[in-house]
């Protein structure tokens, strides 16, 4: 295989759920396209990237900070969920009040990994706690050892302030991901939330 090619399948596949083989086909795939396509789609994923931003507040990606769910104020429902990534969002707010917002903690404490507190956005989290009109906080982290670890810590820091809280119950399997999991799942560990 020429070196250009192997070296385009070693960078596709650094990309989250692409194994050597998919790489490999993607590579071969974008070799194939036609010039005037490669470059519109690179200029897309250029675009992309340059007009998306993280919301200060939230942690989200938008086109402004703070974002447009960060600019208003919380609903009837008055409820945030706190997820690992920005990813899990769309799978929960399927299922939430459409005025829920959310809060992204940009991973999961992780020890082993050099992962503690301070690396998560944490600090914003409790700020958000004092926003009036929040009423209840749902824990929606992954039900690994990890996704645990850091739901057992946020709920000691919740557990003195006088807000509703809940962690997602059963459903989502054990060590895999929120983003990924089945709508059925995702509903189901909602519905099956523990409240503390």
């Amino acid at each position: 295989m020429l070196p250009q090619i192997e070296h385009l399948k070693n960078l596709l596949s650094l990309l989250p759920g692409i194994g050597s083989k998919s790489a490999l086909r993607l590579a071969f795939f974008l070799i194939d396209m036609p010039e005037e396509k490669l470059n519109a789609f690179l200029e897309d994923i250029r675009k992309t990237n340059k007009e998306i931003i993280i919301c200060s507040t939230c942690h989200n990606y938008s086109l402004h900070d703070p974002c447009n769910d960060c600019d208003s104020q919380f609903g009837d429902g008055g409820l945030l969920c706190v997820v690992e990534s920005a990813f899990d969002i769309p799978a929960f707010k399927k299922f939430l009040p459409p005025d829920s917002k959310f809060h992204v903690l940009g991973g999961k404490l992780s020890p082993l990994n050099g992962i503690t507190p301070d690396d998560l956005n944490i600090e914003n989290l409790i700020k958000r706690l004092n926003t009036n009109g929040l009423k209840e906080v749902i824990l929606a982290m992954g039900a690994d050892v990890e996704g645990e670890a850091t739901a057992s810590y946020l709920m000691n820091l919740l557990i003195n302030k006088n807000i509703r809280t809940s962690r997602i119950g059963f459903g989502v399997s054990v060590g895999s991901s929120i983003g990924l999991s089945d709508e059925r799942s995702i509903q189901k560990s909602l519905s099956n939330r523990i409240f503390y």
